[in-house]
C-alpha cells in the first residue's frame, strides 16, 4: 500500500489531483511545467462483526520529460490536493536536450 497515496486519498477522495512538475529557465526564469491528472480509485471493505475498514493502493510513477534544454535546472513538483505533511521530491536527469523527473507516490 502507497502511504502517500492513501494520504492523497483521504484528503481528495476520488476526485482528480492534479500533479504539477516545473522548472525556471533562461535568464527570465519562465516557467515550463506540465501537468498529470491523477484519481484514485481503491476498493474499500468493511466487515459486518469488529469493523476496520481497507483500501488498497499501489505505487504510483508520474514522469515529466521537458526537452529543448542546453542545461539541467532543478524540477520542483506540486500537487492540487492540500495534504499537511505530503512531501513531493521527483528524481531523474538531464540528457541533452531533455530533462526527466519522476515522481514517485509510495
Amino acid at each position: 500500500s502507497s502511504a502517500q497515496l492513501v494520504q492523497i486519498k483521504e484528503v481528495v477522495g476520488s476526485n482528480p489531483n492534479v500533479f504539477t512538475c516545473q522548472i525556471k529557465f533562461g535568464t527570465l526564469e519562465t516557467i515550463l511545467d506540465d501537468t498529470q491528472t491523477v484519481t484514485i480509485f481503491s476498493p474499500e471493505v468493511s466487515i459486518a462483526l469488529d469493523a476496520v475498514d481497507v483500501f488498497t493502493v499501489d505505487t504510483h510513477t508520474i514522469t515529466c520529460d521537458i526537452s529543448d534544454l542546453y542545461e539541467e535546472r532543478p524540477v520542483t513538483w506540486s500537487t492540487s490536493s492540500t495534504s499537511a505533511g505530503l512531501s513531493l521530491a521527483g528524481t531523474g536527469g538531464f540528457t541533452s536536450p531533455t530533462q526527466t523527473s519522476e515522481l514517485v507516490l509510495s
